[in-house]
């Protein structure tokens, strides 16, 4: 992951280093008590994202600057803004891709995700939710790993097939949640699997998930809020527990119980709706979809006024009204084509520049690539091997875990003079094959310059790398040089050096290149590792 500007901000003197990693920590705590907190009330907290924001972009801090904005992009999501949302989190995976900072490109995807799903491009949704649990290691935030944990398990269960569910994804997400000590998250997460039960038709399981949330609840001394309170009120009165069901959600709705998500009021209300209709209360039924409609329409929530609308003409066939149940259902239908083309619309124009996003990115690779690469042997080139090998001889305590093998090809002047420089491009392109394929996934090869060459042999112990480099040898040694045009023997001596902590790229390449000259005075076509 990327590391942190070390910049001094413009709030002051310089402080020492203890005092500036107290506050970068207290500043990366914060970001990650948006995340959690949101599960709970997000009341205050698009507030807090800017004020992280700016805090942190006065300290240099530009990493947490970014979680600070992917704050500011998730509670307008949350609360129906989700193109604002969606907007700002492109916005941050653009720049979280000029840095390489794998952390914040996580966090862009699980707010892609999100937001995409909120539009209802489910299928768009679930390879960012993927994406944003695979680019997390050990080392990241628990918060970060608790909350991507949900989402994945969440988005997968969305679009399940043949009424299967994914128990292992909402394990996974409850281990987490719990390994940090959140029960609001474990709240969370038995919510969405009891939904998730509950719209695959299974009550009982969905019941016993209920029954799990609602005890670790009551263990925290927690209230419900109102998206969760939803979710067992529905459940609640599949299983004929009516009473229970409009309790709860009364209490709900009178205390106004803490919102996570725009439209959860709404989404409650209909609910509600439901049960008072399910009881033959036609008034009251009535009395909460409409306010639902009205809840929805004031915040600008276009799909839950229309479900709102799908309720009252329910409601309105049931009284016997069945002229205005057609014209609720006429509103329904044109409210609910105009929601879906607005948000296809967003969703169109969200894909389109993630593509072009992509392709900005892949063409960048396609020329740093081109830049790293050696034109005539098409291995990676010195820029590329000092790049590389800073960050294997940065390995930690452990200290670096790799062997660099130095090989130059023997009297390769006379090829060259003898039977042309085509001749001799020829001799290096095959020899350059040679290398490539002796290396496994880890390792790599590189051409120095002229007819030498390196090759890093990754978590390879000295032994195995000098039988590797007796390969290479052999291997060099036993082409058919005729079928090129060399008619002359083509032989390579090699140097060996294991790294060592305190190593660069000079050392080891001094190393290296006094074994190779050990090599070249016992002979040549050898490999010197003598220490």
């Amino acid at each position: 992951m990327s590391t942190e500007n070390a910049a001094v901000g413009t709030d002051g003197p310089a402080r020492p280093p203890d005092a500036r990693a107290r506050l970068e920590g207290e500043l990366m705590a914060e970001a990650m008590a948006l995340i959690t907190t949101a599960y709970d009330n997000l009341d205050g907290l698009l507030e807090r994202a800017d004020a992280l924001a700016e805090r942190a972009a006065e300290c240099g801090f530009e990493r947490i600057r970014a979680l600070g904005r992917l704050g500011r992009a998730e509670m307008l999501s949350r609360t129906g803004h989700v193109n604002d949302g969606l907007s700002i989190v492109q916005d941050m995976l653009r720049w979280a891709d000029s840095t390489g900072d794998l952390l914040v490109t996580a966090r862009g995807h699980a707010l892609l995700s999100t937001g995409l799903h909120r539009l209802g491009a489910w299928a768009e949704s679930l390879p960012h939710a993927q994406a944003s649990v695979r680019l997390l290691d050990d080392s990241a935030p628990l918060a970060m790993q608790a909350d991507h944990a949900l989402i994945l398990a969440m988005l997968t269960n969305c679009q399940r097939f043949e009424g299967t569910v994914t128990p292992a994804l909402f394990d996974r997400a409850d281990e987490l949640a719990r390994a940090l000590g959140d029960p609001v998250m474990v709240i969370a997460n038995l919510n969405n699997l009891a939904y998730t039960l509950y719209e695959t038709g299974d009550i009982p399981a969905a019941f016993a998930a209920v029954e799990r949330l609602r005890a670790v609840a009551v263990a925290n001394g927690l209230q419900l809020n109102a998206a969760v309170v939803d979710t067992v009120a529905a459940v609640l009165l599949e299983r004929g527990q009516a009473a229970e069901a409009e309790r709860l959600i009364r209490e709900a709705v009178a205390r106004r119980v803490n919102y996570t998500d725009a439209g959860s009021d709404v989404a409650a209300l209909l609910t509600y709706a439901e049960l008072k209709l399910r009881a033959g209360d036609h008034v009251a039924a009535l009395r909460a979809a409409e306010r639902s409609r009205k809840l929805a329409t004031d915040a600008g929530l276009g799909r839950h006024a229309a479900m709102a609308l799908r309720k009252l003409a329910a409601i309105h066939a049931a009284t016997g009204d069945h002229r205005t149940a057609y014209e609720d259902m006429v509103d329904f239908h044109t409210e609910w084509e105009r929601v879906r083309s607005a948000d296809g619309d967003a969703v169109a124009s969200v894909m389109r520049a993630l593509f072009d996003f992509e392709q900005v990115r892949r063409e960048g690779q396609r020329y740093r690539e081109l830049a790293e690469r050696d034109p005539l042997t098409g291995l990676w080139n010195r820029r590329y091997l000092e790049g590389r090998l800073a960050v294997l001889l940065d390995d930690g305590p452990a200290g670096p875990r790799f062997v660099l093998c130095l090989l130059d090809l023997d009297h390769f002047k006379q090829v060259n003079d003898r039977y042309t420089h085509d001749a001799g491009d020829a001799v290096l392109r095959v020899v350059a094959g040679i290398l490539e394929q002796a290396c496994g996934p880890e390792s790599f090869a590189a051409r120095l310059g002229g007819e030498e060459f390196v090759v890093v042999l990754v978590n390879s112990s000295k032994a195995a790398a000098i039988a590797k480099c007796e390969q290479m040898r052999r291997t060099i040694a036993g082409q058919p040089w005729p079928e090129h045009g060399v008619r002359m023997p083509v032989t390579a001596s090699i140097g060996v050096t294991v790294a060592l902590p305190g190593d660069t790229l000079s050392t080891l390449l001094r190393r290296a290149d006094k074994h190779l000259y050990q090599a070249k005075r016992a002979g040549r076509n050898q490999v010197g590792a003598s220490s």
